[in-house]
Order: C-alpha cells, then structure tokens, then sequence
C-alpha cells in the first residue's frame, strides 16, 4: 500500500491463483466459517485485484515456462510448518486420488456458493429491511424475526458479526430471547435482551 501511495497506483494486483482459493476454502471449512467463508478469495477486495483466481498453478507455471517468463517462489512454500501447506502437501492430493478432476470441480462449486452467497445477501437485506432498525449508537432487531426463519442464530451471527459477536454467543442469544436482562459482550459491544429486542 506505501508503493501505491507512493506511485499513485489505483490497483494492486496479486498472483493469487485457483488452488490457493482451493486451500484457503478448505482451511475456513476446517476452522469453521459461514457462506463468506465458503467462497473462499475474493476477486478485489478494496484495491486490490485477483485477475488469476480462475487458473490453476500448472497453467500459470505452463504459460511462464512457455514464455520465458520468471517467477519468484516463496521458500516457505516447500515445508509443512503453516496449515496451509499441510493442506497442499498431504490433505489435497489424497482429494485428487478420490477425484483427479478436483481442480474443476472446485471450480465449477465456488463459482455455485458465489451465486449462493449473492442470494443470501438479497435475503438478509430483506431481513434487515423487516427487523433491524438503527438508532444513533445501537442497533436493535426484533425477536419476531424468530417466527420468519430456520436459522435465526445463522442470520443474528451474520447481522452482529461485524460488532465481534461469534456464532456461539449469537445462538445463546437466541436461545435466551425471552430471557430479559441477558447480556453478551464482545470485545467492542454489549448485546442486550431486552423484552421483545436484541439490542447493540
């Protein structure tokens, strides 16, 4: 960011390639996560552009070899020390023994939790549109939203999560919906019950 200041670049584009999305979307399945999590990398995130999220490293490595290009290769890349590199080194191609294709598969399924996520972002805009109301420093969404949904802990964890509430307490919180008085915190914000309302 110091080199794009200092140039006045408008984008920063990185070498983040189809197997890397692969491993960081096993590594948020393994730590556990929600549909963000699922979709793996994101294309840009602010300023920053993944133009080769779609190719799988041979091809990348195919096309420099082929043109005489160079790359620079992380050393740490070689050892098993990080979580990631475990997945790359031992967990993956135990995958691509039980399906050679897993490359495309991947592909094919990120770009389906891609159009998921879009869905479910449309609904929980709908959501907050019915339940969530904004009021100068809280927030406060009715507890009628338990009457509309399956999974209210899942959407209460997608609402709060930006205030550091994790699953956990926003499905206690659920569970504790007509429990006046209950209080969470996270480490930024208070979340109250109180009457028909959590408030933050």
């Amino acid at each position: 960011r110091e080199v794009m200041q200092a140039h006045a670049y408008d984008k920063l584009a990185t070498a983040h390639h189809l197997n890397d999305n692969l491993e960081t979307t096993l590594l948020n399945f393994v730590r556990g996560t929600g549909i963000s999590g699922m979709k793996g990398i994101p294309p840009t995130t602010d300023n920053i552009i993944r133009p080769l999220l779609a190719f799988t490293k041979k091809e990348l490595v195919d096309y420099a070899n082929d043109n005489q290009l160079t790359w620079r290769e992380d050393a740490s890349n070689a050892t098993d020390d990080y979580d990631r590199n475990q997945l790359r080194h031992q967990v993956i191609p135990k995958l691509q023994e039980l399906n050679p294709a897993l490359e495309d598969t991947f592909k094919r399924t990120n770009q389906r939790l891609q159009g998921a996520a879009a869905v479910f972002q449309l609904g929980l805009s709908h959501l907050r549109q019915l339940f969530v109301r904004e009021e100068k420093n809280r927030i406060t969404i009715s507890t009628d939203l338990l009457q509309h949904i399956a999974f209210p802990e899942v959407v209460l964890w997608e609402l709060f999560k930006d205030y550091g509430f994790n699953h956990t307490q926003c499905a206690d919180a659920v569970a504790a919906a007509d429990q006046s008085g209950k209080i969470f915190h996270s480490a930024s914000h208070q979340l109250t019950i109180d009457r028909n309302t959590w408030i933050v």
